[in-house]
């Protein structure tokens, strides 16, 4: 049975009405709606207690944070804090998958935009940290973007947690519901299923039963009639859509769907020749190419032509991006590669360029394999102004990944060289973070974490407050192995260090350990 999932979308309101309704759009788009507060402006506690009652009601909960704290109210515990977040606590106690979309930079906003009190800011920039640390986070800069990164991690939310109860139409009849799904849930049925019922027998089974089935060669038989070129172009996206990730796939399926699927029939016929009706399609199809491991010369070709001439299919763009990423390390040693850097050179060059310097990074580290490569890295964006200097640095750890540099210690020592740059960029968190990554992924020949704590030591109260704060969460990000960990021993040792500095927050950090 088809469900449909209700969506929480929590933000400051006057400044963020367009953004919300851009938000709104992309929840839809994903078959899910969305629920707000803005109809119902809090302001005493029958209020609060609605919104907490359609929070409860809802399946996920979607926060978007720019420049704004927005208006003060008090918690539950008696605690004056704003609404926004208010929402933010409450969600995350009863166990909500939360999403949070970012702001990327919030100095950029207008200054109507942003908050002006002092104490407001401090409380942002903690509600900030609070809301992105350890779980999902999408970065935006503007509407399109924003509107992007709700599709995907939705999307993304929605893989991640079957669980989720959604909503069925009214009019179902519940008792013949749940007679077909006794039924249907023995396995064995599948076989008696039509083609045309398909899709309504995998909505009645759990997600580990759905990753079951394509473990079963008779099923997997059945399953690829529905990814044909004779097949209607929606029929086709969702059966790939179906398709278990890359990582809960087993050997001999992923054979079996790449010796079965004619998927480069469907590629040539119906994806090359990009428009709004066959858009979707086309991700569909990219995205099977990652979750079956499917990649050569040939298509990284096609897909990345598609990825230069469609930068205004934002999905299609990342589709396509996660493809490179994916798969660009088995292709070294051709004329790809030197086409993807000469495209990137140029792009950088063009004042009217077609992709984002963020989206031009993610391209060239998904290439950067080894020290060569690298330079590359450095000798492409290094050249530019401050701005892109920044979104390098930022972007070389958040898409390369912290095991490179673990594994090679030329290439970190490379990436280290600029550490004296980026301090004297006066740059307070930029600095706090670019240490607190060297501290938690260096190796041993480079810096030991002595040095990494003599140079905070050397930096102003700001800096060394962002890195204590950010040292003792005990993690660099998600996706990045650790080499360096926050035990008991270690914890002393750094109340020590925070004792002698005499920080004026001094007390604040110590309770942190």
């Amino acid at each position: 049975m088809r469900k449909r999932y209700q969506v929480f979308v929590s933000s400051t309101y006057t400044d963020l009405i367009e953004e919300r309704k851009e938000v709104s759009q992309a929840i839809l788009k994903c078959d899910c709606f969305p629920a707000g507060m803005e109809l119902f402006p809090a302001s005493n506690k029958k209020q609060w207690t609605i919104i907490k009652q359609v929070i409860d009601d809802s399946d996920f909960y979607l926060v978007i944070i720019a420049g704004r704290y927005g208006t003060l109210g008090i918690d539950d515990s008696g605690k004056k804090i704003s609404y926004t977040e208010m929402e933010f606590d409450y969600a995350l106690s009863t166990g909500k998958p939360i999403i949070v979309m970012l702001h990327r930079n919030p100095d950029s906003l207008p200054a109507k935009l942003v908050e002006k009190n002092k104490n407001n800011i401090q409380r942002l920039d903690k509600f900030r940290e609070k809301a992105s640390n350890g779980r999902m986070v999408s970065f935006w800069e503007n509407k399109d973007q924003l509107h992007s990164a709700v599709l995907n991690s939705l999307h993304k939310a929605m893989f991640d947690t079957p669980e989720a109860i959604g909503w069925i139409r009214a009019d179902v009849n519940i008792s013949s519901l749940n007679n077909t799904e006794s039924l249907d849930r023995d396995l064995k049925n599948w076989k008696e299923i039509s083609l045309d019922d398909f899709f309504s027998y995998l909505d009645l089974i759990s997600y580990t039963e759905k990753n079951d089935l394509f473990k079963e060669q008779d099923f997997l038989k059945k399953f690829v009639k529905l990814i044909s070129v004779n097949q209607p172009s929606e029929t086709i996206s969702k059966a790939i859509s179906l398709i278990p990730s890359r990582y809960n796939l087993e050997g001999e399926t992923i054979s079996f769907l790449k010796k079965e699927i004619d998927y480069d029939s469907i590629f040539k016929t119906l994806c090359l020749n990009i428009n709004d009706d066959n858009v979707d399609l086309t991700i569909s199809v990219i995205d099977m190419f990652n979750k079956l491991h499917i990649y050569s010369y040939e298509y990284a070709t096609k897909i990345f032509d598609i990825f230069i001439n469609n930068p205004n299919y934002t999905l299609l763009k990342d589709s396509c991006l996660e493809f490179f990423e994916k798969n660009c390390y088995s292709l070294k040693g051709n004329d790809f590669y030197n086409k993807i850097i000469n495209y990137i050179i140029k792009e950088i060059e063009n004042n009217n360029r077609k992709h984002s310097i963020d989206d031009l990074i993610v391209l060239l580290t998904s290439t950067c394999t080894d020290e060569e490569d690298f330079e590359l890295v450095y000798d492409v964006f290094w050249k530019n102004d401050l701005s892109i200097r920044k979104s390098i640095v930022e972007g070389v750890w958040n898409h390369c990944g912290a095991e490179l540099y673990v594994i090679d210690p030329k290439i970190q020592r490379k990436f280290f060289e600029i550490c004296d740059e980026v301090i004297s960029w006066n740059d307070d968190k930029m600095t706090a973070e670019f240490l607190r990554y060297c501290l938690f992924t260096r190796t041993f020949d480079i810096y030991t974490v002595d040095e990494i704590y003599e140079m905070v030591s050397q930096l102003n109260d700001d800096v060394f407050y962002i890195f204590i704060r950010g040292v003792s969460s005990e993690e660099f990000g998600s996706g990045f192995e650790e080499v360096y960990e926050v035990d008991q021993s270690e914890r002393e040792r750094i109340i020590d260090i925070i004792k002698k500095r005499n920080h004026p927050r001094k007390n604040k950090l110590i309770e942190l350990f």
